[in-house]
């Protein structure tokens, strides 16, 4: 009876490990993330990433704006470049009045229920908006939007660091990156601010983390070494000094050797006679 009882625990011990492992694997948060990051880029994405961070470093060096917010904002809103709002929108910004291109999309956000009731009153002539309850305690929403367009990526990337440095809304979060440099506290403090996806920091830490990005974004920054100017070569002084003495004893050999077979020709000649 004892041994029966053994067996029935262990049978649902190991049952409770699986369904643990099923859930863990399954839930709503690893699925997301996974949708993000990649064990491996295919060949495509890696040659988005290499454009976007040639890009992105380039504005780091002429404004100070880092690449690696701009680079982890760019995987998430754009799907790693393959799929940007309007043509050329690769960060998600809505259109404002300095954009002179845009569209319309449809977007999901994740809204407190104060925020949806707040975006509700402030819109009283659009069709009130209904949220679907998130794990996180949120209000997912799909809802029209206006975006802005860009003619590049380059130009979609050069907007987004200049909303991110001169917008009143991130203010706080860029005064405080210009005196930390800390780059991960700026995707932190523009949390909740930028966007309203509650995992969204997540994401973008487990982006930067990616080996493909650390490498690619690490040979970036690699300064290029300068060729080596085309200098005539020179010998140095104790190299021409020892080829000169070296000659110079070979000549003298040849000339002994020269005056000794004359002298033996002469005395050969004088024994001939004799």
């Amino acid at each position: 009876m004892k041994k029966a009882t053994r067996i029935l625990l262990l049978c649902l011990g190991c049952a409770l490990l699986i369904g643990g492992g099923i859930w863990a694997v399954s839930s709503p948060g690893a699925q997301t993330l996974s949708a993000i990051i990649e064990a491996n880029l295919s060949p495509a994405r890696q040659k988005n990433l290499e454009e976007i961070t040639k890009i992105a470093v380039k504005i780091e060096a002429e404004n100070g704006f880092p690449a690696e917010p701009m680079i982890a904002q760019w995987a998430i809103e754009s799907d790693w470049g393959d799929h940007p709002v309007c043509r050329e929108n690769y960060f998600g910004i809505k259109r404002s009045a300095r954009n002179r291109l845009g569209c319309t999309a449809n977007t999901t956000e994740v809204f407190s229920a104060r925020q949806l009731a707040q975006w509700n009153r402030l819109h009283p002539d659009d069709r009130p908006l209904n949220g679907q309850r998130t794990p996180g305690g949120g209000l997912r929403v799909h809802m029209p939007q206006q975006f802005a367009d860009y003619r590049t990526l380059e130009e979609s990337c050069r907007d987004y660091a200049w909303m991110i440095q001169n917008s009143p809304q991130y203010g706080v979060a860029w005064a405080r990156y210009t005196k930390s440099k800390d780059a991960k506290r700026l995707l932190a403090d523009l949390a909740g601010i930028y966007w309203s996806d509650p995992d969204y920091t997540r994401k973008a830490n487990a982006v930067l983390n990616q080996a493909e990005v650390v490498d690619t974004l690490a040979a970036a920054r690699a300064p290029s070494l300068p060729s080596a100017p085309a200098y005539p070569r020179v010998l140095p002084p104790i190299v021409l000094t020892g080829a000169a003495v070296a000659i110079g004893n070979v000549v003298v050999a040849v000339a002994v050797f020269i005056f000794k077979q004359q002298i033996r020709a002469r005395q050969a000649e004088e024994r001939a006679k004799h």
